[in-house]
């Protein structure tokens, strides 16, 4: 078991570990090289929500192997940064475990937030995960399972609230959790039937004011606000002509 510093700590050798090792990690540590084909690597160590940023030149995960990361609100998690520029600088495999005890007891993730867990420039991610599972999530995470189609990982829907979900691009690196496209589409008939309610609050007095105005042309001929009635004006010339 290796067990790193809370402060910066550099490891420059390669670093292998087995079904029977595991690296936690404390601190914004740098290593050359992690290779596993088992155990356990966990950013932050066993703490749930002391999520920490740690760096690594290549990560190879294979066989048995079970990366533990935590995930929070704000959104926060535990990132692990690949420096390597290299094709398979990161090479997925074995399991991602999400530790969702951050996420607490009541709330829900924020909406359409995106969690980085895999930082790595493009082209450099090769390989799939075998599985994802999460632990010490709250009842509404109770019982998630996830399937992969291509490089995207899906999981089913939170317990209590249909229609959200998390989602893990392996492509990315990013946990997001986002909604069904129906979630999409109920919000926005819910915003038109808003919209409708409010036009037909409006309509009546619309109409009444345009009724009103109608009236007034009628019996006076002239639009509401005009000093005087045309006729009225035309008999006022009249008489300042025969005074002339």
């Amino acid at each position: 078991t290796l067990i790193t510093g809370t402060g910066v700590t550099t490891y420059p050798g390669p670093l292998n570990v087995t079904s029977t090792g595991t690296v936690q990690v404390l601190g914004p540590t740098v290593f050359a090289a992690v290779s596993m084909t088992g155990g356990r690597l966990m950013p932050g160590g066993t703490s749930s929500t002391a999520f920490i940023t740690m760096s690594v030149d290549s990560l190879a995960l294979s066989g048995s192997s079970i990366v533990t990361m935590g995930v929070g609100q704000k959104p926060a998690s535990d990132t692990i940064t690949i420096t390597g520029t290299n094709v398979g600088a990161l090479a997925y495999g074995g399991t991602l475990q999400l530790d969702l005890a951050g996420l607490g007891t009541t709330q829900y993730p924020i909406f359409d937030a995106t969690y980085s867990l895999f930082q790595f420039g493009a082209g450099t991610a090769t390989g799939n995960l075998a599985s994802i599972t999460s632990i010490n999530g709250a009842v509404q995470y109770a019982g998630l399972t996830w399937t992969r189609n291509g490089s995207l990982w899906t999981s089913t829907e939170f317990s209590g609230q249909p229609g959200l979900y998390f989602e893990f691009s392996q492509a990315a690196g990013t946990l997001a959790v986002v909604p069904e496209p129906s979630t999409y589409a109920m919000a926005g008939l819910g915003l038109a039937g808003v919209a409708r309610m409010r036009w037909r609050r409006k309509a009546p007095r619309a109409a009444a004011a345009l009724l009103l105005v109608a009236g007034m042309i009628v019996g006076y001929g002239v639009w509401p606000g005009a000093s005087q009635r045309p006729e009225t004006a035309s008999r006022t010339a009249d008489a300042g002509a025969l005074h002339a």
